[in-house]
């Protein structure tokens, strides 16, 4: 029986090869364990009435933070608080790293996928907590149709630090919240239609929200063919489904390192208007198709710029692209890359 702080292939779980990594799950979201044997067995006695909160690490190589991580969850008072780190193929020391917490965290391996969504995946696969990642339980106890709550968060590392939070960021639900009495300081409940109309807008999302296991099991996992924006393609399926809390307090804090995917500009522009290009297609109300086609295009326009000078050819098409999903000129964008295609220096940094 595998318990937490064993470490095990994902064939300990009974899982053929050929269903090791599913892209998504039959049942629409990662299979639960039916017994305890199968899953991770609790990491501390759970009182009565408390919810056990999983709190899953997907990780890559991440010896030089993986500690830092760990004691900062291990360091919650929550009484009944599960920790799993998912490893997706690391080859430097994280293995040893987590073995030394012992039985405090759990571990599961599978081959590297190239991206946080099957990791993610895999732990849901064995967690056993009701909710899942590391905050908000008593936002749940008070508003307990909510399925999925946002924190803020700052971001730290790679000479890039938002001191305030994110949500400083985030204009239209900064307003929202200060529409609100109270909501500053206790936080508000979205409804679906007013969540997912903001998202289309402002990613206030994050790749660490709280969610009920009961709606992952409604929505499914993470999507692995949307890496890296599968955070948002899952906070969003949620958000359609479901009431949404948001907590303006900053609650945890995001390492930017040059290994993050986001770190890779264009693979996260592509897979931006990927995922948009899909709610474009399901969306039937013209504000949120007017919505979408000007974020998609903003993204086309941001493509253009990163490839002109380095690709002119894919910086036109991406302009051209940019211009069919919202015909607004931006001058500065067309005079950059006709100077650059006639061989003259181009006004690097210059924006529509």
């Amino acid at each position: 029986m595998f318990r937490t702080g064993e470490f095990a292939d994902a064939e300990d779980f009974g899982l053929p090869d050929t269903d090791r990594w599913p892209a998504r799950p039959a049942s629409g979201a990662p299979s639960r364990p039916k017994t305890a044997g199968r899953g991770i067995a609790a990491a501390t006695a759970v009182p009565p009435r408390t919810p056990r909160v999983s709190v899953i690490v997907p990780a890559f190589n991440a010896e030089p933070y993986i500690r830092e991580t760990l004691d900062s969850v291990l360091a919650q008072d929550y009484p009944g608080l599960e920790v799993i780190v998912s490893d997706d193929g690391s080859t430097d020391g994280t293995r040893e790293c987590v073995r030394s917490y012992g039985a405090r965290v759990g571990y599961v391996y599978g081959e590297n996928s190239g991206g946080a969504a099957r990791p993610r995946n895999e732990g849901l696969r064995v967690a056993t907590g009701e909710l899942i990642a590391a905050a908000q339980v008593a936002f749940f106890a008070r508003h307990p149709g909510v399925g999925i709550v946002f924190t803020d968060y700052e971001e730290f590392g790679a000479d890039k630090r938002e001191k305030n939070g994110h949500f400083q960021n985030c204009p239209l639900l900064s307003a929202r919240l200060r529409q609100q009495p109270g909501a500053e300081t206790e936080g508000l409940v979205l409804s679906s239609a007013e969540a997912t109309e903001l998202l289309l807008t402002e990613n206030f999302g994050s790749s660490a929200p709280m969610v009920r296991r009961d709606a992952i099991d409604r929505v499914g996992g993470y999507d692995e063919a949307a890496i890296p924006s599968e955070d948002f393609e899952f906070s969003f399926r949620v958000a359609a489904a479901y009431p949404v809390g948001i907590v303006p307090r900053i609650d945890w804090r995001k390492r930017q390192h040059p290994s993050n995917l986001s770190a890779n500009t264009p693979r996260v522009l592509r897979q931006k208007i990927a995922v948009r290009e899909r709610l474009l297609a399901a969306e039937r109300s013209r504000r949120r198709r007017r919505k979408l086609k000007q974020r998609i295009a903003t993204w086309h326009a941001d493509l253009a710029y990163y490839y002109t000078g380095r690709d002119n050819a894919l910086a036109l098409r991406h302009a051209l692209n940019g211009l069919a999903f919202d015909f607004r000129p931006r001058p500065r964008l067309l005079l950059r890359l006709a100077l650059d295609l006639a061989g003259r220096d181009s006004l690097r940094g210059a924006r529509a």
